[in-house]
């Protein structure tokens, strides 16, 4: 299922690349450019 609209702001969400990161083992790790549904408004990332 595609979502179409933000569940926090109810704005509408387009493909996009977002961040994702995480805390393991006491590092920070970061993975860039993951495919994601950006909204509009406030740029929630899902």
């Amino acid at each position: 299922m595609i979502p179409d609209r933000c569940s926090f702001c109810r704005g509408k969400l387009r493909e996009g690349k977002t961040e994702f990161m995480a805390h393991v083992a006491g590092e920070v790790i970061i993975i860039k450019d993951v495919p994601a549904y950006i909204c509009e408004q406030c740029g929630e990332a899902y």
